[in-house]
């Protein structure tokens, strides 16, 4: 309620930490802007440090794993935050911010404290921020925020133009990647208070903290009392910050962590700001990619990959990936297949497939080193995927088929290199696939035997012969084997 003349203007002149909102600034866009990231790049939340050895957590106290760029932001986590920081050369960063009208605190080294990586440092207005993040919005034009177009002096009708600059300070790629990822991110954050006329935008929420000793000099040790509330969003029309504080600590007046006051100021600034339907579009040089979720680096899905496990995320031209994902990928054919017969009974024998990728912790704990900094958050993860594996995929193994006028009928399933059949007579052909126990999409082509066992038990068998290109055997038609397939299918 203060009527003041000339008071101090919390819009336009006060420093604050400005937190999580930091995020998209000193983290993400300079990675994606010089490091070429995709929204999927990977970056495991796991426990870590400050360069310096100082620790570092998250804000609920816990880590979750492995995670994508867009995953972490919209998260608002802070270990991937700084490992997007430390991931990039320093004076990138600084050129990226300052660029920004940011007022970053460099030391005598052209350094900036790794603290800056989750808006650590005094600090930003209202005003700074919301001239920042409208970068986003201009495809990459930053503008410096002015307050009058022009001055006539009264006693002599003299004018003189304040004229805006409009710089490029980043690419339209990291842009408008930036600005996708914080739709996402200002729906999450803003929760019960996301929906702003349907509209849409983008959004980042920060918090930042007290000291310990200036919580407990005033009783508020045992409290969730935060210092800086913020709210910082765009649409391609206008960007708004919301700072929400007090000047000064108190027992009776503080920022509750869960208050969502803050959240709650900007929709309603934003209900009459947001008003003009339109949205964030895509330039060309920025590609949509359907990519298998999961992969330590960015991976295609195979041809077999279910639905559930496929993920679109953003690139810049000429950086999609390449590489197929072998999880879901066809299993090797079976060699070695022989068929033998004694009284009735026909043995097959044949020499088993090598473990899948899917299936062997040596390979995914290769597979996944690159993503992880700590070695048990690594072998946590491993295990993770080892066992959603084995229930999704099931056991290697192999499926039989005798072939017959209608098809391939399933005589059963085996993990192992031998099967048995009894009470079969005539001219037989027998097909083995490699298969899983419980995904049968990316069963083998197989292989196939034949046997003639004649009414008295004695064979003439047609054993085998890998180089021969006819025993493998291409199922597409038979009915058994469809059923068998789409019975299992995810």
């Amino acid at each position: 309620n203060a009527t003041k003349e000339r008071a101090l203007n919390y819009a336009t002149q006060i420093k604050k930490q400005i937190g999580s909102t930091a995020k998209p600034l000193y983290d993400y866009g300079p990675a994606i802007e010089y490091l070429n990231w995709s929204t999927y790049n990977i970056v495991s939340d796991e426990p870590i440090s400050y360069s310096d050895g100082t620790s570092i957590n998250n804000w609920n106290g816990s880590y979750e794993g492995f995670e994508t760029a867009r995953k972490a932001l919209v998260g608002s986590r802070n270990i991937p935050a700084l490992k997007a920081f430390q991931a990039n050369d320093q004076a990138n960063i600084i050129k990226f911010v300052t660029n920004l009208g940011l007022s970053p605190q460099i030391n005598s080294d052209n350094k900036i404290n790794e603290a800056h990586a989750i808006g650590g440092y005094e600090g930003e207005s209202p005003l700074t921020m919301a001239a920042a993040y409208s970068a986003f919005a201009n495809g990459g034009y930053y503008s410096k925020p002015y307050t009058y177009t022009k001055i006539v002096y009264r006693n002599n009708g003299e004018e003189v133009d304040n004229v805006s600059t409009r710089n490029k300070v980043m690419s339209e790629e990291t842009a408008y990647m930036i600005s996708d990822m914080l739709v996402d991110t200002g729906q999450y954050a803003l929760g019960r208070f996301a929906n702003i006329n349907n509209m849409q935008y983008a959004a980042k929420t920060g918090t930042t903290n007290y000291p310990a000793e200036a919580l407990a000099s005033h009783g508020l040790s045992n409290t969730n009392a935060v210092n800086d509330l913020w709210t910082v969003g765009f649409n391609p029309d206008y960007a708004i910050g919301v700072w929400y504080g007090y000047d000064r600590i108190s027992s009776e007046y503080y920022n509750r962590l869960s208050s969502a006051q803050h959240e709650r100021l900007f929709q309603a600034v934003g209900k009459g700001i947001f008003t003009s339907g339109k949205t964030f579009t895509k330039p060309d040089s920025v590609v949509e990619v359907t990519l298998e979720n999961g992969c330590p680096t960015p991976c295609l899905p195979s041809e077999y990959t279910p639905d559930s496990y496929k993920i679109t995320e953003l690139f810049k031209s000429g950086t999609e990936p390449t590489t197929v994902s072998t999880r879901f990928a066809k299993l090797a054919d079976i060699t070695n297949l022989k068929a033998s017969e004694k009284n009735g009974t026909v043995t097959l024998t044949w020499t088993p497939i090598e473990t899948p990728d899917s299936l062997d912790q040596n390979y995914l704990k290769n597979y996944y080193r690159s993503a992880f900094r700590n070695d048990g958050s690594l072998n946590g993860y491993v295990s993770s995927v080892l066992g959603t594996n084995m229930s999704v995929l099931g056991s290697v193994g192999y499926n039989v088929y005798l072939n017959t006028n209608n098809g391939l009928e399933l005589l059963g399933f085996t993990t192992n290199p031998t099967f048995t059949v009894n009470n079969k007579k005539g001219n037989l052909t027998f097909v083995v696939k490699s298969a899983y126990s419980v995904f049968k999409a990316n069963m083998s082509d197989g292989k196939s035997v034949s046997i003639i066992v004649n009414k008295m038990g004695s064979s003439t068998n047609n054993n085998s012969d890998d180089n021969d290109d006819n025993n493998n055997y291409n199922s597409g038609s038979s009915t058994n084997q469809n059923n068998s397939n789409s019975s299992n299918r995810r």
